[in-house]
């Protein structure tokens, strides 16, 4: 499996992450077009597209990525692209977050398995500064809509813990939110794309009092590093969990299968629909552990950064995503 690969001396990277929901004919010549673009500005990252969109995040120097959004912009075929949000930060990181630059078309940018009319999200988003006024009167219940694993790394004060493994299994478990059905329920998602199928999903359900952050997470936090956000985020590229100031966060990939170590106390909190805390670290002498395949790391193990083996899970597992 390819090494990091490192920028020049004294240099660090930035990651840019965007997305957009279109009408796209031919996803793998649109999707093979902004790899070759991408790969003329030298950076790394994954491209994925399907008929219904495409979502990319890729990392590079800042020049580089400047480069980069300046062409597509200019580009007629990605027109498209233009009006769409493009949330970007510096990874503190002398190195490639993601370690190579690769297409994957697929049949959803996000796999849901429904399709959703993208007409009722509609006068659903929120902005980060109107969801904080919400969250600060006391009028709203966050509910948070990402994997379980993700969830305990990181979540909003008092959120909803979806019960799901994987996102499609939304589908199967929605009907626990008809406990919040006199309430306002404000989805949320690490960049937002989960919710923009979750928000019109629930609208045709009959669910009326559902909105979502515009840009999730990493926009709220980016506005309110000292807000209601509680514990880490979970990032999908090498950095692998980021504090509320998106700096490097430490929380640990499992050599195994790259799903998130906690201490070994936090295993009764798998199935709690709302926790007290987000405490990330381990008591004295007690292992991390993995929630997946059953791991253990000894508190003597070196965990000052992360080990190639470690890198290697996260790569792997982001291939299987």
């Amino acid at each position: 499996m390819a090494r990091r690969r490192k920028y020049p001396e004294g240099r660090v990277g930035e990651v840019i992450n965007f997305y957009a929901f279109h009408s796209i004919a031919a996803p793998e010549l649109t999707g093979q077009a902004l790899l070759d673009l991408a790969a003329l500005w030298d950076l790394h990252g994954t491209i994925l597209i399907a008929p219904e969109g495409i979502n990319c995040g890729f990392c590079g120097l800042p020049e580089s990525l400047d480069g980069f959004l300046n062409a597509m912009y200019a580009d007629k075929e990605f027109a498209f692209l233009r009006p769409v949000e493009v949330k970007r930060q510096s990874t503190g990181r002398d190195h490639y977050v993601f370690r190579r630059l690769r297409l994957k078309v697929k049949a959803e940018i996000i796999t849901f398995g429904e399709p959703i009319d993208w007409n009722q999200n509609q006068g659903k988003f929120l902005s980060p500064e109107e969801f904080h006024r919400l969250m600060e009167e006391g009028k709203v219940v966050p509910v948070d809509v990402r994997n379980d694993f993700e969830s305990l790394v990181g979540s909003f004060k008092g959120a909803y813990r979806m019960p799901i493994q994987k996102f499609s299994d939304f589908r199967s478990t929605y009907k626990e939110l008809d406990r919040f059905s006199d309430k306002v329920m404000v989805t949320f998602c690490t960049g937002g794309i989960r919710c923009e199928k979750v928000v019109p999903f629930m609208r045709s359900k009959g669910y009326e009092n559902v909105y979502q952050i515009h840009g999730g997470i990493i926009n709220y936090i980016k506005k309110f590093p000292n807000g209601f956000w509680e514990g880490e985020c979970f990032v999908f590229d090498d950095r692998f969990s980021i504090d509320a100031s998106e700096k490097q966060g430490r929380t640990k990939p499992c050599p195994q299968c790259g799903q998130p170590l906690f201490a070994e106390s936090r295993l009764r909190e798998l199935k709690t629909e709302t926790l007290p805390s987000y405490e990330l670290d381990s008591g004295p002498g007690e292992d991390l552990i993995c929630f997946q395949c059953d791991y253990r790391e000894s508190p003597d193990e070196e965990d000052s950064r992360f080990s190639d083996k470690e890198i290697d899970a996260i790569d792997s597992r982001r291939l299987r995503l």
